[in-house]
């Protein structure tokens, strides 16, 4: 099995901002090397996970770029998008689209545990519009998640089973901490994941000590 993991590829960035300017300056070469250096590998890949920052702002135009790059991606691995996972970053929120609930601190630990419950976090879905189109349109397998006893689709977090060339099985678990960035004026790096989320998919089964599945 092997697993190509990507992170914080920030398409969408153009603008001279700070100390690392020059390395934006070069993203379009940065990123064709890239994509050359995985075309050279001489092993099969069976999947590719994606963990977060995919986009700058969050902006449509921002996953269009992506867009264009990983479909490039999958094509000169063979795969197509059910072989591809994304989990949201903090850069994926569009933050013109606000939570409703702006009235949490980075220490409100059962405030925010509540908000992440499943019950709850579909108020989060507006600020990741952007990004959830992205995962459609390149052909994304959604994960789920339980609410009700049923199970619900998102792009963000949950759980989902993939079968490998070797017909293997491997789960992917996503908790996305991008969530507290959709509400104004949370600090960036006080992100966390949600424990009800934990408990609800050890519950189901999902994770835990059942070992006769790969988890992620």
């Amino acid at each position: 099995m092997a697993i190509l993991h990507l992170s914080d590829l920030h398409f969408g960035r153009v603008k001279k901002q700070d100390e690392t300017e020059d390395i934006f300056v070069r993203k379009g070469e940065i990123l064709q090397g890239l994509l050359e250096s995985i075309q050279k590998v001489q092993i099969h890949i069976d999947h590719i996970i994606v963990t977060g920052d995919i986009a700058w702002f969050g902006k449509k135009k921002d996953f269009d770029e992506a867009l264009i790059w990983f479909r490039n991606l999958l094509s000169i691995t063979h795969l197509n998008g059910k072989d591809i996972t994304f989990c949201p970053g903090n850069h994926d929120v569009n933050r013109q689209y606000w939570c409703s609930n702006t009235n949490i601190n980075y220490k409100d630990i059962d405030k925010i545990d509540e908000l992440y419950k499943y019950d709850n976090v579909y108020e989060f879905e507006t600020p990741l519009y952007n990004y959830e189109k992205f995962c459609e349109t390149l052909g994304v397998e959604p994960f789920h998640y339980p609410k009700n006893d049923a199970w619900v689709s998102s792009y963000s977090l949950g759980y989902k089973d993939i079968t490998l060339s070797n017909e293997n099985k491997l789960r992917i678990v996503s908790f996305d901490t991008s969530i507290l960035s959709s509400i104004k004026g949370y600090p960036d790096d006080k992100m966390v994941i949600g424990q009800k989320q934990v408990y609800e998919l050890k519950k189901y089964g999902i994770i835990g000590e059942n070992t006769e599945i790969y988890k992620i």
